[in-house]
């Protein structure tokens, strides 16, 4: 009675995370969604480039028939890791999770983005998954080992959705360091030497395997072949890389200083739309100089 349960809740919790997608009839799409489908099918890189994790979880969760099946198994690695976490905060009474679980989940469908996030062919939903499985990782003491090995694979996999994700992985390890170091050993914790170790292997393959996976499409063993290029969109689109254009080019010829009167206005139109973006094609000196140069000046 308690796994019946346990699965039509689990089921309906994974409608629930959908709900986007069923409504639209089909699974929602960007512009980039277009790119991680090519890339994933073709393991062809198109540019501006990006994470090829995303690509090819598309490509092993979709069989090759319908990206239906990519979004089930997005709601299902979101259920299972919100299950986890409840019986982490609450303990281990089935019933109640279960039960706490559906209600979670209808207010996260009813009240948040996380069932857009779901039903999108993007990597986003992966973020708010990185998060939880890393916390689960690091301060779980209850886990079994086949709970850790699933969230070290979901973890391995949301780090390699996004190169974003490897940073903001990279300091939440430290600071579950510093905290760790900092207080005492608290009873139900894991060990330090073996939260760090489910944290640190999962952030190594996840890099390695990015790396390889951009070396195979010629782009070089790398982790971003791509580099500044994302960020310095960004700064065009916060106005801050123009204003540092405008005080430069006087000084300095960049190549971008021949567009200063007709400068992207977003990230969007830089990556692609602007001319820009084909000069600075094969200058990635001048790209990191901006992008370093914009940081400075507007701390």
């Amino acid at each position: 009675m308690d796994r019946r349960r346990t699965l039509l809740f689990g089921a309906l919790s994974l409608g629930l995370l959908s709900w986007v997608a069923f409504y639209n009839g089909y699974p929602t799409v960007t512009p980039d969604s277009g790119t991680y489908l090519l890339t994933g099918a073709f393991h062809i890189a198109f540019p501006p480039f990006r994470a090829p994790g995303y690509s090819a979880f598309t490509r092993w969760t979709s069989l090759g028939t319908s990206a239906w099946f990519t979004i089930a198994i997005q709601a299902l690695i979101v259920v299972y890791v919100l299950r986890v976490t409840f019986v982490h905060l609450i303990g281990g009474d089935r019933k109640y999770v279960d039960r706490c679980l559906l209600a979670g989940v209808c207010v996260l469908a009813a009240l948040t983005s996380l069932p857009w996030l779901v039903s999108e062919l993007m990597a986003d939903v992966f973020v708010g998954v990185l998060f939880l499985s890393a916390f689960l990782l690091a301060f779980a003491g209850e886990l079994l080992l086949g709970q850790r090995f699933v969230l070290a694979l979901i973890l391995t996999i949301s780090v390699s959705a996004h190169m974003s994700l490897f940073p903001i992985l990279g300091l939440y390890i430290a600071a579950v360091v510093v905290l760790r170091l900092a207080g005492r050993q608290t009873y139900g914790l894991p060990p330090t030497w073996s939260a760090l170790a489910w944290l640190i292997v999962p952030i190594i393959a996840a890099g390695f395997w990015t790396a390889t996976q951009n070396l195979n499409m010629f782009l070089g063993f790398r982790l971003s072949p791509s580099k500044n290029t994302f960020l310095l969109g960004r700064l065009f689109g916060d106005g801050l890389a123009p204003d540092f254009l405008r005080e430069q080019c006087p000084r300095r010829p960049f190549i971008s200083c021949r567009y200063l009167s007709n400068l992207p206005r977003s990230g969007q139109e830089f990556l692609f739309q602007h001319p820009l973006i084909r000069d600075l094609k094969g200058h990635d000196d001048e790209v990191d100089t901006i992008v370093h140069g914009t940081l400075l000046a507007y701390p």
